[in-house]
């Protein structure tokens, strides 16, 4: 019925940041009304044409970027982040890179460009970087102290990488008071055997 209530749409916080990052892409028809994308247009230029022309270059956000590319309305271009540079980087030594100056959603944003044009060999090479990354993260929360200054390392992490090595970290300290926990609590337990034992002792000699 019409007066049924919908259901309320539930939007990713990180699905929608991850969107707005800019994508370098070509117009490969004329971009009627969309001249208000070039930020070099004046106001009083888009209201008199209101286009942009075909093979203008624009930074679109990924959103948009993947919805006209689907619709062979723009061709996205591959970011240098994602080239041959560094990608030589990811093979060799990914742990190093520092992906955060990129985008907190390196990995996502490369895995969702690979998808739109059919690059294989780029979510095969995320993927491997993203599991050597992520095992260099756990080494370090487990061998960390609980005070160890991490912000260097933080510093070149996306934001699953954060939250990865955070988790490992809490993890790392939970087991540390448990061990400390149960480590005093066999002490007491060791304390009151000996006074128990000590106890029976004398009682035996008082008896003979």
């Amino acid at each position: 019925a019409s007066g049924e209530a919908q259901p309320a749409v539930v939007m990713d916080i990180d699905e929608l940041l991850m969107g707005q990052h800019p994508i370098p892409s070509t117009l490969m028809h004329e971009g009627r009304h969309l001249s208000y994308l070039d930020p070099s247009n004046s106001a009083s230029t888009s209201r008199q044409s209101g286009s942009l022309p075909v093979n203008s270059r624009q930074q679109l956000p990924l959103w948009l970027a993947r919805s006209l590319q689907q619709r062979n309305h723009i061709q996205i271009e591959l970011p240098a982040c994602y080239g041959n540079s560094y990608r030589e980087g990811m093979r060799s030594d990914p742990g190093h890179m520092n992906l955060r100056d990129h985008s907190e959603y390196y990995f996502e944003i490369g895995k969702e460009l690979s998808e739109l044009l059919y690059d294989e060999q780029l979510v095969e090479q995320l993927g491997l970087a993203f599991n050597r990354r992520a095992q260099e993260l756990i080494n370090t929360a487990l061998n960390a102290g609980a005070k160890a200054d991490l912000s260097p390392v933080m510093q070149k992490l996306t934001l699953p990488e954060k939250r990865l090595l955070e988790a490992g970290r809490e993890s790392t300290t939970n087991f540390e008071k448990w061990r400390s926990r149960k480590a005093r609590m066999e002490s007491s337990q060791l304390v009151k055997r000996t006074k128990a034992d000590t106890n029976t002792q004398r009682s035996s000699r008082q008896r003979r």
